[in-house]
C-alpha cells in the first residue's frame, strides 16, 4: 500500500513539473514574439460615405492617457497607459514595431506602429497619407481605441460617436475591431498545472486518509486476534482446573479406603489361633 501510494505520488509530480515547464516553455515564446503581437490585438477600417475610422483592438486594457496634435495633421501620436502589467521587460526598451492593418488598401492611413517606452506606456504612431482633422475616441471597454477622418476629397467633419455604434452589453462593441481576445496560451496552461498540482494534492490526501483507515482497520483485527486468544487460553486453564479438582476430591476417598482394609487385616492377624489346629 504505502509502495504504490508512493510511486502514485512520484508520478503525479512529474506530471505536475511537465506542465510547469510547458507553461515555462510558452512563457518564453509568448516573449519571443514581437511587443506590438503581445499588445496589439489587430487594426482595421471601415469605410462609410464621407469618412474612415481606424480602430486598433489591445490585448491588454488601456487607458486613452491624450494625442497630439490635437485636431489635425499628417501624423498622430496617441498616449496609453496600460491598466494592467505588460508581458515586457520596463528595462529594456523595445523598438517601435509595425503593426498590420486589414483592409489598408481603403486608403488613408500610410502605416501604424506601437511604441514601448522604459515606463511601460504605449504610444500608437499613426501616418496618414495627407494632412487630415481626426477625432480620437476609446469605449468604456478599454481594450479599443478609434480614431476617425474624411476621406479623400471630403470636407466633413468626421466624429467617432457618429460613426461607431455603441458598445452592446452582450455582443461587445459594434462595429469596433475584433471582440476581446482569448486569454494568453501560457495563463491558461499556468492554470492548468496549478489546477494539475491542486487535484494532485488532494488525491494524495484522500490516498493518506484510505491508508490511515486501512491500518486502524488492521490493527482492530489483530487485536481481536490475540483477544480471542487469550479467551482460548483462559477456557483450556478452566478445563483444567475442572479436571485437577475432580481428582483431588478422589484422593482422600481412596485413602479412607485403603485406611478400613489395612485396619481389617490387621485385626485378623491379631486374633488367636484355634486350638487343635
Amino acid at each position: 500500500m504505502r509502495l504504490s501510494s508512493t510511486r502514485s505520488m512520484r508520478a503525479r509530480v512529474a506530471y505536475c513539473a511537465s506542465a510547469i515547464s510547458f507553461a515555462a516553455a510558452q512563457i518564453s515564446a509568448a516573449n519571443a514574439e514581437p511587443a506590438s503581437d503581445q499588445f496589439v490585438a489587430g487594426a482595421k477600417i471601415s469605410v462609410s460615405d464621407q469618412c474612415e475610422v481606424l480602430t486598433v483592438s489591445f490585448h491588454y486594457l488601456a487607458q486613452y492617457a491624450g494625442h497630439v496634435p490635437r485636431d489635425g495633421g499628417g501624423a498622430l501620436t496617441i498616449q496609453l497607459n496600460p491598466v494592467v502589467n505588460l508581458p515586457f521587460d520596463p528595462a529594456s526598451p523595445i523598438p517601435r514595431q509595425a503593426v498590420p492593418i486589414e483592409n489598408a488598401a481603403a486608403g488613408g492611413v500610410k502605416s501604424l506602429t506601437a511604441e514601448f517606452d522604459q515606463t511601460s506606456r504605449v504610444s500608437l504612431q499613426i501616418e496618414f497619407d495627407r494632412a487630415v482633422t481626426f477625432d480620437v475616441k476609446q469605449p468604456a471597454a478599454l481594450d479599443q481605441i478609434a480614431v476617425a477622418f474624411p476621406r479623400p476629397g471630403s470636407q466633413a467633419v468626421c466624429k467617432v460617436a457618429d460613426l461607431v455604434a455603441a458598445p452592446s452589453p452582450t455582443l461587445g462593441p459594434i462595429g469596433m475591431g475584433q471582440p476581446a481576445s482569448p486569454l494568453p496560451v501560457h495563463l491558461v496552461v499556468i492554470a492548468a498545472a496549478t489546477g494539475t498540482v491542486v487535484l494532485a494534492m488532494a488525491r494524495h490526501q484522500r490516498s493518506l486518509q484510505l491508508f490511515v483507515r486501512t491500518e486502524r482497520l488492521a490493527a482492530s483485527l489483530a487485536r481481536m486476534r490475540r483477544v480471542q486468544e487469550q479467551l482460548v487460553v483462559v477456557e483450556k486453564l478452566e478445563a483444567l482446573r475442572v479436571l485437577v479438582g475432580g481428582r483431588v476430591k478422589r484422593v482422600p476417598m481412596a485413602t479412607g479406603t485403603s485406611r478400613a482394609r489395612i485396619t481389617r487385616l490387621l485385626r485378623q492377624s491379631r486374633k488367636p489361633a484355634p486350638i487343635g489346629a
